[in-house]
């Protein structure tokens, strides 16, 4: 005889929710995308701000993008450096630009600025920003600067009418991770994230 075995009516909705976050990826910890407008694929991983971060930088070439010495092979490597306006409408469909805000929290959650967050930040991939050091792009000398020494990621968050916030890792003896801002003609990294 087929004895039914009492069932809360709770443990059932704790069950469906489980299956319904599993189904949307809020569960997952990192995975892959592709971006519909040039089929480049790109990992991410959420991170311990609890935020889905890309775990490389942006190459999606737009106006207003360069590839760092204006060589095809750095693209591939570390991505396009952005000027800040470009940079503002750059990630794909369903992810964004940080904010400055979104960078500090990060920053917290990795020990605050300083050589801890840098540490953490440039660790490789696989669960972690692995934070590329693409170097920058400077407007005014149209000159490229630092590649494989320092990365310089955009925010959303403008300073004032000429500068915006981003991100910058300083490799060499700095070593070091911390919020600055900057003039908005010149190229840096993008990283994107969803919420």
């Amino acid at each position: 005889m087929l004895r039914l075995i009492p069932f809360p009516v709770w443990s059932l909705a704790l069950l469906c929710m489980a299956v319904l976050s599993w189904r949307d990826g809020s569960a997952q910890t990192s995975g892959t995308f592709t971006d519909s407008r040039d089929s480049q694929s790109y990992s991410w991983s959420r991170l311990p701000d609890g935020k889905k971060w890309m775990e490389e930088n942006l190459n999606y070439a737009a106006f207003g993008s360069w590839c760092y010495e204006n060589q095809s092979s750095n693209c591939i490597n570390y991505g396009h450096l952005y000027n800040w306006q470009t940079a503002i409408n750059a990630c794909p469909a369903g992810w964004r630009l940080p904010s400055q805000q979104d960078f500090e929290n990060l920053l917290t959650a990795y020990g605050g600025d300083g050589t801890k967050a840098y540490k953490a930040l440039i660790s490789g991939r696989n669960g972690s920003f692995g934070g590329q050091l693409g170097g920058y792009y400077l407007g005014k000398s149209q000159a490229f600067y630092y590649l494989s020494i320092n990365g310089y990621f955009w925010s959303s968050t403008p300073g004032d009418s000429v500068y915006s916030w981003y991100l910058q890792l300083y490799g060499g003896d700095s070593r070091k991770a911390e919020m600055d801002n900057y003039e908005r003609e010149d190229g840096q990294s993008v990283r994107c994230l969803q919420d």
